[in-house]
């Protein structure tokens, strides 16, 4: 739920009935500008239907079930104008069992500059007790003549640490709670991993190629078929399995430049991490992540997954024997 302030704010807004036909909700993560856009929605709509609790209605709203609870996503990798003509058609309709309609765009930046256009004609001439809500990651990603005409909420995500501790009260052992905090912040969807033993094994496998790629070993190399074609099931798992492997690097870099309360991703490997920061330099983790993400863009770029880890652990056993070389 929302920031107390936040929810003060919205109830005297609807007590004083100045509420904003448009609102722009940027920040945060996905998650929380879902939890937040549904919280607002919940105040609205209990104030025309009292009958039923705020529990209730924000788990309605959540699963899109309310008729003056519309909500618009992008198909494929944009929203399209026709979409944004057939919403502007619902915002001219009247309420059906409330005083209040809201209708929500997710990922409002995927609009193209023909629906971003054809939006403007409903912030410039809104119906009454129709309330707009846009959510972007960032509002300069928007029109700024869209932005001119929405009242703005800034979301600030949680820390990791933050998450971490609420995964824990949820059941989960430290070690869980503080990697599956780096990747969600979705309690339902950490839980689901929690319970996945073929996500634990994908994780095993990571570390165990990231510490033959600190070595140099040249089983890097050799078993990438076993470590990592055998886990990852399309390109963006073979994303996620590099992006993790840059996690792991990065601890040992914050660690080798002296920061002293690094919230590591894999407090139970606190020791490797040390004895890791004092084998090699920074420069060596600098260089790794660099080239983790060379690999990323390879893989983007429809190379092979395997080829694209092959050439990452030929990279890693080069450079041992280069550092080796100069001892």
């Amino acid at each position: 739920m929302l920031e107390n302030t936040t929810i003060s704010q919205f109830k005297k807004a609807i007590t004083n009935g100045v509420l904003s036909h448009a609102y722009l909700i940027e920040g945060g993560d996905r998650l929380q500008r879902e939890q937040t856009v549904l919280s607002i929605a919940t105040l609205i709509m209990q104030s025309s239907d009292e009958t039923m609790s705020d529990t209730n209605r924000y788990q309605q709203l959540k699963e899109h079930d309310h008729a003056d609870f519309i909500w618009l996503e992008p198909t494929g990798r944009s929203i399209k104008i026709d979409q944004i003509r057939e919403l502007v058609h619902l915002l001219s309709q009247a309420a059906s069992d409330s005083k209040h309609r809201v209708f929500v765009i997710e990922e409002a930046d995927a609009m193209t500059t023909s629906a971003s256009n054809s939006l403007l004609k409903f912030l410039e001439e809104p119906g009454q007790n129709m309330h707009l809500f846009l959510l972007t990651e960032s509002k300069e990603k928007i029109l700024p003549t869209i932005q001119s005409r929405c009242q703005w909420i800034h979301l600030t995500p949680p820390s990791v640490r933050t998450i971490s501790q609420q995964f824990e009260q949820l059941g989960m052992t430290v070690e869980q709670a503080t990697w599956l905090a780096y990747h969600t912040s979705d309690s339902d969807v950490a839980k689901e991993w929690q319970a996945d033993d073929d996500y634990w094994e994908k994780i095993s496998a990571e570390w165990t190629l990231f510490t033959l790629l600190t070595t140099g070993d040249v089983r890097a190399f050799v078993r990438v078929d076993y470590l990592v074609t055998r886990v990852v099931t399309d390109r963006t798992s073979a994303i996620s399995y590099l992006n993790d492997l840059i996690i792991m690097a990065r601890d040992v870099l914050l660690l080798s430049v002296g920061q002293k309360d690094v919230f590591i991703s894999k407090p139970e490997k606190r020791k490797d991490y040390e004895r890791l920061k004092d084998q090699l330099s920074v420069d060596y983790w600098v260089d790794l992540i660099a080239q983790i993400n060379f690999a990323i863009r390879e893989v983007d770029a429809n190379v092979a997954v395997a080829s694209a880890f092959e050439r990452l652990a030929i990279w890693s056993i080069q450079r041992q024997e280069g550092l080796n070389g100069k001892r």
